[in-house]
């Protein structure tokens, strides 16, 4: 089949004039002859003579070829081939050129040689669409005129040519405007650079391009090859392409070629139907093509059942239902975060422990008593029969009802049913899988929609059983740098999914101790108290409410300096002193300590080292008292206490609770309504930065209190 229209002979030369009107001006362009081959070829892919000329098309030789795309010409590559030069719409100039080249090198992939390089642009050379030839700025702005997306230049113009098929001469703009990518991936790319940490990387995203075309309102259909049923790549191309072009305002609708021998293209696809058929056929066949991606995105529209919509005036409101007053209500999903060995495994033993006895835990009130219930425990790193079983015996626990999954499996579409069936067979109030991310399969820990493909099918079977699902996370290295939202592993979506969090940690300054603090909670006025801990004997104790924050556990470990450690030895004999013959006004200690020239950080430290205790007296305008635990009288190493033993063996009683625990909890140290923030606040308020809250260290030379991580200082005359 060829093509000879105009009266254009294939065999002959393909004529000066052309180039010389449509690069007016222009000194960049030589022209030599397509040959009769290259007709013939072109005329394969539903592109004629007219086509061509009208694209300004040309062919070069080797040296030529690699002038024009930045190259060298070799005994080895070889840059013969056809020129596709680009241009903005209403130009006559091109802004740059594209080379097809006639033998582009190979490579062998899977067994089998494949080429590489067909397509070759300037290297550095941002990529851009394709606009058809004699492309018009009005008709990217007029949104009634739809737009076409396909990969590469020879596709855009067989639809280029399609566009204006049938129309009277006195037309004044096609029935759609092609545009042709240089691959699937190519309307994204290098927008920019930026210094990154004194290096210069580039910038990813939507090309330019895109500001050409008025999206808004207007029909966009995105046809790619047939190869899109098979090939992931091109799939998600389309895919994030169709997104971008949403968000944009376009209407967008996707076309699939159907399986042709030999064809893999939409130029293969309507070459094949002219030449077996004719032009209207082909023509046709295009448009119904287009026409059936209009009809089967409306027809998949109204099968789509509206959102579901209630009135809030017809909503019940309901109280929250706590599992863990405070801490874990019923029906939701939640994280618990902490370091590696911290103790996060006997924190979940006693949480089960507490569930499974209904012996209540710490600030829970009178109100919110729970019932013995069961526990699921998914563990992928404690042996059931080393670890987990051994530590819960040494609670007492009851273990029939604590049930444990003991298999791996992903929580993906299989994995969430199958956890829904275990959930239905136990009935349990409180779930927990340690750790979280040994259950998550293959998805991006970081893409938010990844995430939340997890976290809401968790948040679902939650409220389907009334259960509270707690997934446990380590924390990063950095700690999130003292940021607690910074602070777990992976993305920011887990911790926005979650309605608590809890951190588990300890004193950066003294190992010994440790507590539990809440740093989110969707569902309570304020945060839960921090309460204080201890692992002693394969069990965990309970140690009271905690003054330490998760600000406090997630700081730096601040090393010290001899003349440091002699400061804070004599500032723990000074505490020591003080203190020995009974509690004192903490303002009192901190006036004394100054008088004799110890700095109020280096008094801190000594603080924390000694385990010196703290309370509020409510009966004296809220004065803060210090006092010396019962053993810091002789060992200040050893200076943890047990304020009130929440899970200790009781002889009475084979529960693993001592003193009652729901009783236990309605003593003072565990009050239960204070101001929203007070639970964060200390005697040393003025000793925070007003930012962060991270204690402020005093520069002695510069006179100076500075917030360790940067936030600001103050002068000690603007302290006083």
């Amino acid at each position: 089949m060829e093509y000879y229209n105009n009266g254009v002979a294939a065999e002959g030369s393909f004529g000066e004039s052309v180039y010389e009107n449509r690069f007016a001006g222009s000194n960049k362009t030589k022209n030599t002859s397509l040959t009769h081959g290259d007709f013939q070829n072109f005329s394969h892919s539903f592109i004629t003579p007219e086509i061509i000329e009208q694209a300004a098309l040309f062919r070069v030789d080797s040296v030529t070829g690699a002038e024009r795309v930045g190259r060298t010409a070799t005994a080895n590559n070889d840059y013969a081939g056809i020129i596709f030069p680009y241009f903005l719409p209403d130009d006559v100039s091109p802004r740059e050129y594209r080379l097809r080249r006639d033998k582009p090198d190979l490579e062998q992939r899977n067994g089998e040689l494949k080429e590489k390089g067909k397509y070759l642009s300037p290297p550095g050379r941002g990529n851009m669409f394709y606009f058809p030839p004699n492309c018009r700025k009005e008709w990217l702005e007029d949104v009634s005129i739809p737009i076409v997306f396909t990969e590469g230049e020879k596709k855009a113009l067989a639809l280029h040519r399609a566009s204006w098929h049938d129309l009277s001469d006195a037309a004044e703009k096609p029935r759609f405007v092609p545009i042709g990518l240089g691959g699937v991936w190519n309307w994204r790319g290098t927008i920019g650079k930026t210094n990154d940490e004194g290096e210069r990387r580039p910038i990813k995203g939507v090309i330019p391009d895109f500001q050409f075309v008025e999206w808004q309102n207007r029909k966009v259909t995105i046809l790619f090859d047939a190869n899109v049923a098979t090939n992931e790549s091109v799939q998600a191309a389309r895919s994030n392409l169709a997104r971008t072009l949403k968000e944009k305002g376009a209407k967008v609708f996707l076309a699939d070629l159907p399986e042709i021998e030999n064809c893999n293209g939409i130029d293969d696809v309507l070459g094949k139907i002219e030449y077996e058929q004719s032009t209207d056929a082909a023509c046709e066949f295009l448009f119904d093509l287009l026409k059936d991606a209009y009809s089967n995105e409306k027809a998949r529209e109204s099968n789509l059942k509206p959102l579901q919509a209630i009135r809030l005036s017809d909503v019940k409101s309901e109280p929250v239902s706590w599992l863990w007053e405070q801490f874990l209500a019923l029906g939701t999903f939640n994280l618990l975060e902490g370091e590696e060995g911290i103790g996060k495994t006997f924190l979940t033993c006693a949480l089960a422990c507490a569930v499974a006895s209904g012996k209540g835990l710490p600030l829970t009130s009178q109100y919110n008593h729970i019932e013995p219930s069961n526990v699921l425990l998914i563990s992928a790193e404690d042996s059931l029969s080393h670890v987990l079983k051994p530590r819960l015996e040494a609670m007492n626990a009851p273990c029939e009802k604590i049930i444990a999954i003991d298999e791996g499996f992903t929580l993906d579409k299989d994995g969430i049913f199958r956890l829904s069936m275990a959930l239905d067979e136990y009935q349990p109030k409180l779930v927990i899988i340690d750790p979280l991310f040994s259950y998550t399969g293959r998805i991006s820990l970081d893409r938010d929609n990844e995430i939340r493909s997890v976290t809401d099918a968790l948040k679902r079977l939650a409220e389907k059983y009334d259960c509270s699902i707690v997934g446990i996370r380590h924390i990063g290295k950095s700690k999130g740098f003292g940021d607690a939202r910074n602070a777990g592993l992976n993305g920011v979506g887990w911790r926005a999914s979650a309605r608590s969090v809890l951190l588990i940690g300890k004193n950066p300054e003294n190992e010994f101790q440790k507590a539990l603090c809440q740093t989110k909670n969707n569902l309570a006025p304020k945060f839960g108290k921090s309460l204080g801990f201890e692992i002693r004997d394969n069990q965990f104790f309970w140690t009271g409410e905690s003054d330490l924050t998760a600000e406090t556990m997630l700081s730096p470990i601040r090393s010290e300096n001899g003349e440091e450690k002699s400061e804070k030895q004599d500032a723990i004999a000074f505490l020591r002193e003080i203190l020995g013959t009974g509690e004192k006004p903490a303002k009192d200690v901190q006036a004394e300590s100054r008088q004799i020239g110890i700095s109020e950080p280096t008094l801190r430290r000594a603080k924390t080292a000694l385990n010196v205790k703290s309370r509020k007296d409510s009966f004296q305008n809220g004065k803060w008292f210090w006092y010396l635990a019962e053993d810091a009288q002789t060992e200040a190493e050893d200076a943890q206490i047990n304020n009130s033993e929440h899970l200790q063996v009781n002889d009475t009683n084979k529960t693993s609770y001592s003193n009652n625990l729901a009783e236990d909890t309605h003593t003072n140290i565990f009050e239960h309504l204070r101001d929203k923030n007070e639970h964060l606040r200390d005697e040393n308020d003025d000793s925070k930065c007003s930012e962060c809250t991270l204690e402020l260290d005093f520069s002695e030379k510069d006179n100076v209190w500075f917030c360790p991580f940067g936030c600001g200082s103050k002068t000690k005359d603007a302290r006083k």
